[in-house]
């Protein structure tokens, strides 16, 4: 079995948080926020981050929903992509990373974009002008283990859900373009606190030796319960859309930590 980096994502914190607000799990996490109680002095929690608990004439409370509905943004070190076929594995690396996003209840994202520059790449390397871009995607939160309050959010196409354009990998490989399509679930952390700094973090995606390259596994394909298999794979072109070079997918993958500032959110 060949390990290769995957792209997950942490957005804001997650809990399935019991306080005496009387709020518990769900069958599909939402976003909730921290505001003032109403009527005044009838929350359940004395701090703006409903971290301390009182049983009674607390000034905030616990809600449904985006708060203010402040998008996020975010930036990372060096971010890594892997397109594996029958043919040649390409990898670009990428130091200047920026991400921008929105969030709409109950459990959504929106207009998210990736923009990765200062990349280089191999084979073929060619450093200058390489860069990665996302079209505007959008997705939802799951439960990747509800029992252990472990959430995930899928991405994928806004214009075309799963099978869009996710990216665009473009001046990396002499006269040869990469286009990633599909789809991918994120886990989210920290866990347990309301933040307005959350992580996008990773993990890693397996592609099983004696399968086709685009059979790509990995140990978040899918929500609990869900069967549908949500991956990337990433098509070779010419310059022209139409030149193709390798008609067949392959397995494609992301490794990266972006720290973004945004709304501060709980999910759970």
């Amino acid at each position: 079995m060949r390990r290769i980096g995957g792209f997950w994502i942490c957005l804001a914190a997650v809990s399935v948080l019991v306080g005496a607000s009387g709020a518990s799990a769900s069958s599909t996490p939402a976003w909730w926020s921290c505001v003032k109680a109403e009527p005044k002095n009838a929350g359940h929690y004395s701090d703006k981050a409903c971290s301390s608990t009182v049983e009674s004439g607390g000034k905030y409370e616990l809600q449904p929903g985006v708060g203010k509905g402040k998008g996020f943004k975010g930036t990372a070190g060096t971010v890594r992509f892997t397109q594996l076929n029958d043919t040649v594995e390409f990898v670009v690396e990428c130091t200047k990373n920026k991400i921008s996003g929105g969030v709409l209840a109950p459990n959504k994202v929106v207009g998210v974009v990736m923009s990765l520059s200062k990349c280089t790449s191999k084979p073929f390397g060619i450093a200058k002008g390489c860069s990665i871009t996302t079209k505007a995607l959008s997705g939802e939160l799951g439960w990747i283990n509800q029992a252990k309050n472990e959430a995930g959010l899928k991405l994928t196409s806004e214009a075309e859900p799963e099978a869009g354009v996710f990216a665009e990998v473009a001046g990396c490989f002499e006269k040869i373009n990469l286009r990633v399509r599909g789809s991918l679930i994120s886990p989210f952390g920290p866990v347990g606190v309301i933040t307005k700094e959350p992580t996008l973090s990773s993990t890693t995606v397996n592609f099983l030796e004696g399968e086709p390259p685009h059979n790509a596994r990995s140990n978040l394909w899918a929500f609990e319960g869900e069967e549908e298999r949500h991956i990337l794979t990433a098509e070779l072109h010419g310059p022209e859309p139409s030149e193709w070079v390798v008609p067949t997918p392959g397995a494609a993958a992301l490794e990266a930590t972006f720290h973004l500032k945004g709304e501060a959110l709980l999910v759970k």
